[in-house]
C-alpha cells in the first residue's frame, strides 16, 4: 500500500512582481499577526477570569446570608420545640404530682432560662462566625480581584509595548531588504546609461550622488535590522560605479 500523504496547508500564491528574496519575509508578518491574535486572546481570557470572579463573589455573599438565615431558623425552631417540650411536662408533672409542683417549677423556669441563655450564646456565636467568616471571603475575593485587574493591567500594557517594538522592527527589516534589492538595479541601470550614452528619460536627471556616502547610508541602515557588512551586491555594484566614475579632482 502506498504511504498517505499528509495534508498541505494552503498557501495563497505570491503577487506577481515581488522579488523573490522578499517573498521569504511573508510567512514572517504572517506569524507576527498570529502572535498578536494570541495575546489578545490572552487578555480576553484574563478578562473572562475577572468576571467569573465577581461572580463567584456575588454567590459566596448569596450563600452565606442564605446559610445565616436557615440557622437562625432552625434555632428558632429548636427553642420553641424545647420551650413546648419544657410547658407539656410542667403541665404533666403538675398533674400528677401536686405536692412537688412549687419545688417543679421553679427548677423548670431555671431549666428554661438556662437553655434560653445557651441558645442566644450559640446563636450569637454562629452569627459572629458567619460575618467573620464572610468578612475574611470577601477580603480575600476582592485583593484576588484587584491583584486581577492589576496583572491583567500590566500585561496589557507590555503586550501593546512589544507589539509596537516588534512591528516597527519587522516595518525596519522590510525597508531595508527593499533598499538594498533596489538599488544596485537603479546604479546599473544609470551606469549602462551612462557607457551608451542614451539620454535619460524626460523630468529624470542622472544620479549624481557620492557613492561613498551610500555605502554609508546602506551601512547604517544595515547596522539598524541587526546586520553590520554590506551586501556583496550593492559593495560590488558602489565599487564598479567609483571606476566608471572617478570622482573630479
Amino acid at each position: 500500500m502506498e504511504a498517505a500523504q499528509e495534508p498541505r496547508a494552503w498557501q495563497a500564491p505570491f503577487a506577481n512582481g515581488i522579488p523573490a528574496s522578499l517573498q521569504q519575509y511573508s510567512g514572517t508578518l504572517q506569524g507576527a499577526y498570529l502572535n498578536s491574535g494570541r495575546m489578545s486572546e490572552g487578555v480576553a481570557q484574563l478578562h473572562a477570569l475577572d468576571a467569573s470572579a465577581s461572580r463567584l463573589m456575588g454567590r459566596r455573599q448569596q450563600l452565606t446570608s442564605d446559610m445565616e438565615g436557615i440557622v437562625t431558623h432552625t434555632l428558632s425552631v429548636v427553642e420553641k420545640d424545647v420551650k413546648a417540650e419544657l410547658h407539656s411536662t410542667q403541665s404533666k408533672l403538675a398533674h400528677e404530682v401536686q405536692s412537688l409542683q412549687s419545688r417543679i417549677e421553679t427548677e423548670m423556669a431555671n431549666i428554661e432560662l438556662r437553655v434560653c441563655s445557651r441558645l442566644a450564646t450559640a446563636v450569637a456565636t454562629v452569627q459572629q462566625t458567619l460575618a467573620s467568616t464572610d468578612v475574611c471571603v470577601q477580603q480575600d475575593l476582592k485583593d484576588l480581584g484587584q491583584n486581577l485587574k492589576d496583572c491583567i493591567t500590566k500585561l496589557q500594557t507590555g503586550i501593546s509595548c512589544t507589539e509596537e517594538d516588534y512591528m516597527a522592527s519587522l516595518a525596519q527589516l522590510l525597508i531595508v531588504n527593499a533598499w538594498t534589492t533596489a538599488w544596485p538595479e537603479s546604479l546599473r541601470t544609470a551606469q549602462q546609461m551612462q557607457r551608451t550614452g542614451q539620454a535619460p528619460p524626460p523630468q529624470y536627471a542622472p544620479p549624481t550622488l557620492d557613492l561613498m556616502a551610500i555605502r554609508q547610508a546602506i551601512q547604517q541602515a544595515s547596522s539598524i535590522s541587526g546586520t553590520s557588512a554590506i551586501p556583496s551586491n550593492v559593495a560590488a555594484t558602489s565599487t564598479a560605479g567609483n571606476e566608471a566614475n572617478p570622482a573630479p579632482t
